[in-house]
């Protein structure tokens, strides 16, 4: 039997992990399976020549036994990359060592249409550009051990050293709709292979959860079925909701400005897609209900706010729009410009049972997108039903094709240090304003939420999850159950039930109309192109054509740190030396 070493046996890829020193004679094996209209990709650092040889993996034991197989690739080589193409199929790649060597490497089946070596010192640069929110794999095989040459990625925020110990790195990130930029930094010039594979994944409100979270009604296009994500995705003209509340006492936490120490909030929020000529926008809309839960001071009064998502630095001034309110800074986050108008100046009494419906409307003018604002008392105490008063009405000039969207397969464009926002509608509780908390003693409260379907018919959302995360404002305390036909929420004290679901009886079924294999949702991988800053248009998940923004995330709202996680490259290697 030959002298042997085996180091690793994967079947994508194999790994010599750290430096290993052979003796001549001695050789590591890696097990790789190859697919049509791929090759084999063999990174390797070594001091001294080597042999690289590629077989069949079913002759390994007679190659192995010194009989004459037939040897696809036979080389003597260096430090380096070295792509052998092969036909589809399972092989065998041996380095063997003919004098005493000191080495490592990596070896990965890659298809050839997105793989390329490039050859830098300091610094370079991948494009990769995302139709929906991704998982996203990045591949780094290079001919330098990552352990004694360090190299640094970075990708939005996250920027980190590969040093693991071996050629061969696998770095795995979620990201959202977008272009993105990967870039490589390295002290040495090195050749390096990158590839950049990305899958599409809906979106996980539960993943995102992270301290304490806005409690209500929240419709994200997505629902858990035996453990199955089924998505749906909605346009709308108008966004309501409703709220019959018979007991409320809260306790604000941070009593300071505007916020009371009986203070907390009902919110409506809402993503507007909208367009200007050939560029997309959006802003977060809101339509607030703010309160005073002291018993001997109920009183309300009622805000809008608008918020530009367009871009991390992107604010708001009174050309890009028009209404009864002004433009104002949030110095809690990063001092952003946003839109606020409050109604009345005087603030209105309420009693108990107080029933009160938001509305929040878009129509398309000759100027522009009209963003209309609107509550209306349904019962007042013993008071009666009142008419719906819109107390603002702001003009997005030059604005068109604007829609309320809820869709599970994008999030709003990430920033510096966050992740997006998700398209949600959300009727929540929480604190005033300035992301303050509010605590409830007590809470007696159930709420539905509709939208205005392409009929103008106002329509239950087919289901909704207990807590929003688009608003900074938080209800602490506060548990939500279904209530009725499964239409609506019972919102009342006790501690979150994040996992709690409520569904609209068969409208749940309306997902039919986008996804044709629930159980199936996930597009294949996106083959893309690597090197020379370019990708490849790649399969995309079935969901309606609706414009959707490109680009950066205002980091007003509630920021959530992006889900990376960094996977070790392969199995710790193996070393069994043995002699006949």
């Amino acid at each position: 039997m030959r002298l042997g070493s085996v180091a690793a046996f994967l079947v994508l890829f194999g790994v010599i992990h750290a430096y290993q020193t052979l003796g001549a004679g001695y050789f590591f094996y890696y097990n790789v399976s190859v697919a049509n209209g791929s090759s084999i990709f063999v990174g390797l650092d070594t001091n001294t020549s080597v042999s690289l040889v590629v077989i069949k993996s079913s002759e390994f034991w007679a190659w192995e036994h010194y009989s004459n197989v037939a040897e696809i690739y036979n080389s003597s080589v260096g430090s380096g990359i070295y792509r052998i193409g092969v036909p589809p199929g399972r092989y065998t790649v041996l380095v063997s060592a003919t004098s005493a060597a000191r080495l490592s490497g990596g070896v990965i089946a890659a298809a050839d249409n997105e793989a390329s070596v490039v050859s830098f010192r300091g610094s370079h640069a991948y494009n990769l550009t995302l139709d929906n929110n991704s998982a996203v794999n990045v591949t780094v095989l290079t001919d330098s051990n990552f352990q004694a040459y360090p190299m640094r990625l970075r990708l939005l925020y996250y920027n980190s050293l590969i040093n693991s110990d071996s050629n061969l790195e696998f770095l795995n990130f979620t990201l959202s709709r977008g272009s993105y930029q990967i870039i490589l930094d390295s002290p040495v010039q090195v050749e390096a292979l990158v590839l950049t594979r990305s899958e599409p994944r809906l979106v996980n409100p539960i993943a995102s959860l992270s301290g304490p979270v806005s409690v209500g009604v929240a419709s994200y296009g997505i629902y858990n079925r035996s453990g199955t994500l089924i998505p749906y995705q909605i346009s709308a003209a108008g966004v309501v909701g409703t709220a019959n509340i018979t007991q409320i006492s809260a306790e604000g936490l941070n009593a300071s400005g505007n916020n009371s120490a009986a203070g907390a909030s009902l919110q409506l929020n809402a993503m507007l897609n909208t367009e200007y000529g050939s560029r997309k926008a959006v802003f977060w809309i809101q339509d607030v209900v703010d309160f005073n839960t002291d018993p001997g001071n109920r009183t309300v009064y009622f805000v809008s706010n608008i918020w530009n998502n367009t871009l991390p630095s992107a604010g708001l001034s009174g050309s890009t729009l028009k209404g009864s309110g002004g433009i104002n800074t949030c110095y809690s986050c990063s001092s952003k410009s946003f839109y606020a108008y409050s109604y009345p100046y005087g603030q209105l009494g309420y009693a108990l049972p107080f029933n009160v419906k938001l509305v929040m409307l878009e129509n398309q003018t000759q100027n522009g997108t009209v963003i209309s604002f609107g509550y209306q008392v349904l019962q007042n105490g013993t008071g009666g039903m009142q008419p719906v008063v819109f107390f603002d009405k702001v003009l997005l000039p030059g604005s068109h094709n604007s829609t309320f969207l809820v869709t599970p397969y994008y999030t709003t464009p990430p920033g510096t240090n966050n992740s997006g926002n998700f398209y949600d509608t959300e009727l929540v509780f929480g604190g005033e304003s300035g992301g303050a908390e509010s605590v409830f003693s007590r809470l007696s409260a159930v709420l539905w939420i509709y939208y205005y379907n392409s009929s103008r018919e106002l329509t239950p959302f087919p289901s909704s999850w207990t807590f929003g995360l688009d608003t900074k404002e938080s209800a602490g305390n506060l548990r939500v159950l279904p209530y009725g036909n499964g239409e609506g929420a019972f919102v009342t004290t006790g501690a979150l039930n994040h996992k709690e679901q409520i569904r609209v009886g068969s409208a749940i079924d309306t997902y039919t109309a986008f996804v044709s294999n629930a159980s199936k949702y996930i597009a294949p991988v996106a083959n893309r192109s690597v090197g020379g800053n370019s990708s490849s248009a790649g399969q995309q998940l079935s969901a309606p054509s609706v414009p959707i923004n490109i680009g950066l995330f205002l980091s007003s709202i509630r920021p959530y740190a992006l889900d990376l996680v960094v996977l070790a490259a392969a199995l710790a290697a193996l070393l069994a030396l043995r002699r006949r």
